[in-house]
């Protein structure tokens, strides 16, 4: 079958008929799956509603345990960033240090560790943090 440049395919009006009675049938179950939608929406409000205090318990008991378990991992990630920075620093003072100038008093004593942060966006901002005042800031958000 030929039809016209920038016809639209297979414009028949049976075609049309055909799409326009599936696009009611759809339009219905739409409506009717909208109400169907309110509807359990009502119900769950209700269910709210009526057991709210024990899903408040429930649910402070849960924050409860997440919090703590929060505090354990920053204070365990803590722990890890000072054994990482003074390992870290160890390993540099090592690599540089030099007996002889340590004999005259011209080597630095080893003093730790401390790891920094840095952030790049190209071309805009570099910023450099110490990743335990980090951590830090990250314990804070338990408070409240």
């Amino acid at each position: 079958m030929l039809r016209a440049i920038g016809a639209p395919p297979f414009a028949t009006d049976k075609n049309s008929v055909v799409f326009a009675a599936r696009l009611a049938a759809l339009e219905e179950q739409e409506e009717t799956l909208r109400a169907a939608l309110d509807s359990v929406g009502n119900a769950l409000a209700v269910a709210v509603a009526t057991d709210r205090e024990e899903y408040l318990a429930n649910t402070r008991e849960a924050e409860g345990d997440a919090v703590e378990k929060y505090a354990a991992a920053i204070t365990k990630a803590q722990q890890a960033l000072s054994a990482i920075a003074n390992a870290r620093a160890a390993l540099g003072y090592l690599e540089s240090f030099d007996h002889t100038r340590a004999q005259h008093g011209g080597q630095q004593q080893f003093v730790g560790g401390r790891l920094t942060v840095v952030y790049r966006v190209p071309g805009v901002l570099i910023n450099e943090w110490d990743a335990a005042t980090l951590l830090e800031g990250a314990a804070k958000v338990t408070e409240q």
